[in-house]
């Protein structure tokens, strides 16, 4: 838990492309899960990013967005 002299804390975490149906790989699950203690332990805000290059309809960053959410993370 951060306390007020700690520096705010941001985590941003980088895309990868999905899978057909727009599934995240194990690899960007693992990076979601990752951000998400640290966004618990510090209070951290966390920022998903990526886009929709392999054309899934859907963008890497919202699909983050989707398992930070399953996993607590505002």
């Amino acid at each position: 838990m951060s306390t007020p002299t700690d520096p705010p804390c941001v985590v941003v975490v980088l895309g990868l492309a999905l899978s057909p149906g727009g599934l995240p790989s194990p690899v960007l699950t693992a990076r979601c899960q990752q951000a998400a203690q640290v966004a618990i332990w510090r209070g951290a805000t966390v920022i998903p990013t990526g886009g929709d290059p392999a054309r899934v309809g859907v963008t890497e960053a919202k699909v983050m967005a989707n398992i930070l959410m399953e996993m607590g993370v505002e």
